[in-house]
């Protein structure tokens, strides 16, 4: 290898490892503050750099959102449609269907339940945060629509979207629920309202 490839070589490994920092500084912080109350300044004490540095790889929130939020994505790890469908495939009945996805989507929120609670919390003030939340939203509602046979109403997809989703997770966290105990009663509610409709 030449010097001036090995050079450009460390460059851009250097370059990515300090953005890496900055992303995981700043999911941190949102995580524990909020992403309004976390300034440049934070995010580059927490990630040990300067603030100009943090500057020079994203001007704004509008960059640094979707990096935190695929940074947070690849950490952690929510089912994917195609291997929702692909374990939906293997199971007979739309309840089996919901609860592989209810179980699946609390062990998710309990990894990331800080960062989920800030984007929530802050997604009507936060354009890039609302996309993210949006999306995040759709693919649930894509995902209930897989689970449920062909003629399930709008109304029990609306109504299992609400409490599949993460803000009814929280909300029975704190208020008292063990994390652990939290999937049982979000598929119970589900059960009940698969009873319900179909």
């Amino acid at each position: 290898m030449s010097p001036r490839r090995y050079s450009t070589q460390k460059r851009q490994e250097s370059f990515a490892g300090t953005r890496r920092a900055i992303v995981e500084a700043a999911k941190s912080l949102h995580a524990e503050r909020g992403v309004l109350a976390t300034s440049w300044q934070d995010i580059a004490e927490r990630a040990a750099i300067s603030p100009v540095t943090v500057y020079r790889h994203f001007r704004s929130l509008t960059e640094l959102i979707p990096a935190c939020a695929q940074s947070f994505v690849e950490s952690v790890r929510p089912i994917t449609e195609d291997e929702a469908l692909a374990a939906f495939a293997e199971l007979a009945s739309a309840s089996q269907r919901l609860e592989r996805l209810v179980r699946d989507d609390c062990a998710c929120y309990r990894r990331g339940r800080g960062w989920f609670h800030a984007a929530m919390r802050e997604s009507d003030l936060i354009p890039e945060l609302g996309l993210v939340v949006s999306s995040q939203q759709q693919t649930l509602r894509t995902l209930i629509r897989a689970a449920l046979d062909d003629d399930a109403p709008e109304q029990l997809v609306s109504a299992l979207v609400a409490v599949i989703d993460f803000p009814f997770w929280y909300s029975l966290v704190e208020a008292g629920v063990p994390e652990e105990a939290a999937p049982n009663v979000v598929l119970t509610i589900c059960l009940d309202l698969l009873a319900r409709y179909l």
